[in-house]
């Protein structure tokens, strides 16, 4: 089934994860080498897609209910170091831009138009992925999970990214994979844009009712209104 047909936007946020970049691979490794040092089983690729989104402590909160184990706090906050330790060692072996990713935001930021990356990951391990997979370049905005009041799906992370840029909303679009991003999009009053070969979740556009569905980052340049 083809793409929607996306209209230009003045302006686009970005999530990153399982939006511009396929993280999983890299956050997978991480992540079962923390569970591992408890002597906890692996999980697969396909539950580490499932629980990407909502930050790395939501993310190892959903891989341990997953194997059905328990964590003292204490242990949990040591196993998160671990997590976290781990990742940021290794954060680009097998991640990499989706296909098109990069020749879309090159059109987009010829095109005059604004570009931001809005992700619950952390800045320390965002800007550094941007910058090996040389995206940086095309941002003149990066929200992290640790830089905004909340995390999404609050909207407080898009409205920082927008505080220095009078685009009216209805000009803006959210482009994400997951509940997290769309509900975000609803609360800051933009329109959404739904990748759906990220990391959803398991949640269908039927459910999360985006504004566009999309199968390729490049379907944003299709149309120019």
């Amino acid at each position: 089934m083809p793409d929607e047909s996306v209209p230009h936007f003045e302006g686009y946020l970005f999530d990153l994860d399982g939006t511009l970049v396929d993280t999983a691979p890299d956050l997978g490794l991480a992540l079962n080498e923390a569970l591992n040092q408890n002597g906890f089983p692996i999980i697969s690729d396909e539950i580490v897609r499932d629980c990407v989104g909502r930050g790395a402590r939501a993310m190892l909160k959903q891989a341990i209910a997953h194997i059905q184990r328990n964590l003292a706090d204490e242990k949990f906050e040591e196993t998160l170091s671990l997590f976290l330790d781990s990742y940021k060692k290794n954060l680009v072996i097998n991640s990499t831009p989706y296909d098109g990713v990069s020749e879309t935001l090159k059109i987009l930021l010829n095109s005059g138009a604004f570009l931001a990356v809005v992700t619950n990951k952390l800045t320390e391990f965002t800007l550094p992925i941007l910058k090996k997979l040389d995206l940086l370049q095309y941002f003149q905005t990066v929200v992290c999970g640790d830089t905004a009041s909340e995390p999404k799906p609050s909207a407080a992370p898009l409205l920082m990214a927008l505080k220095d840029h009078k685009i009216k909303k209805h000009k803006l679009l959210m482009v994400g994979d997951s509940e997290t991003d769309i509900l975000a999009a609803k609360n800051a009053g933009i329109r959404s844009a739904f990748f759906k070969y990220g990391y959803n979740g398991g949640k269908r556009e039927d459910e999360l009712q985006p504004d566009y569905v999309i199968s390729r980052l490049d379907s944003l340049i299709q149309t120019k209104a």
